[in-house]
């Protein structure tokens, strides 16, 4: 059951989301590697159903942030989803304890870099928050043409949770991180892989029933709208035509 790929939102969750000390433990290796810095506690504040991982992360500084993961192929709802998280983090603090509020991405496609960093800017460039303070950061799974020995630590985490079997074996030998996701994969039991599939295709089958009520929600909608204006305008017709009706009699009147 390894071969399924872990870049998907149930599957992440399920592996790095769970509340149990194998989780937890490969949730802070990752982190560590994504955020450039020791991650030495993390709780994920979002346990549950939600395929989106939220979590409360501290850091060796004694620094804190708020984070958030996402994983889609669309590259352009993954950017309303980040823009989204990011502001739904950062407006849940208290102001008086604001903590730098971050989102990372992985996106399912070759078109974009590999690793694309975004701020708020101004026309000028200028940053509205402090350098760090909001920032979303999005991976590109599939723009890997490298060899294992090329990759920087990014790349080989991206790599191996996107289960690519060439030099897999090799990463799991040399990279102690990589050593501890795999550890915590491996208490995972046959039929809780088979459960995250099933939500998943559970999941995919409510996001098109939904966009299907939606759209169809959307055209009844502008079918009232049309057919509200095409009474609106014969009912002005109407009138028009009464008024000229009246006006016309009021003339004949006038001459006889």
């Amino acid at each position: 059951m390894r071969s399924a790929n872990l870049l998907n939102d149930f599957a992440f969750k399920y592996v790095f989301g769970e509340d149990c000390k194998e989780a937890n433990d490969a949730l802070k290796s990752l982190l560590t590697v994504f955020l450039e810095r020791k991650v030495v506690n993390v709780h994920v504040t979002n346990v549950g159903v939600d395929p989106i991982l939220e979590a409360f992360v501290e850091f060796d500084d004694n620094t804190k942030m708020k984070l958030a993961i996402l994983i889609d192929q669309n590259i352009i709802k993954l950017h309303r989803l980040s823009e989204y998280y990011l502001m739904r983090l950062f407006g849940s603090q208290e102001e008086y304890d604001l903590n730098p509020c971050q989102v990372i991405a992985f996106y399912d496609g070759k078109e974009c870099e590999f690793e694309i960093d975004l701020q708020f800017r101004n026309d000028s460039g200028i940053l509205f928050f402090p350098d760090g303070m909001l920032k979303i950061s999005v991976y590109s799974t599939q723009n890997l043409d490298k060899s294992y020995d090329q990759m920087n630590d990014k790349e080989k985490m991206v790599y191996f949770l996107n289960c690519r079997d060439n030099g897999k074996t090799k990463m799991i030998e040399n990279d102690e991180v990589i050593q501890t996701v795999e550890k915590r994969v491996e208490t995972i039991s046959n039929d809780c892989w088979t459960k995250w599939i099933e939500d998943f295709r559970i999941q995919q089958e409510n996001e098109l029933k939904l966009e299907f009520e939606e759209a169809h929600k959307r055209l009844e909608e502008a079918q009232k709208r049309l057919e509200e204006a095409n009474k609106k305008k014969v009912q002005e017709a109407n009138k028009r035509a009464d008024e000229s009706d009246k006006l016309v009699d009021k003339m004949n009147q006038e001459m006889t």
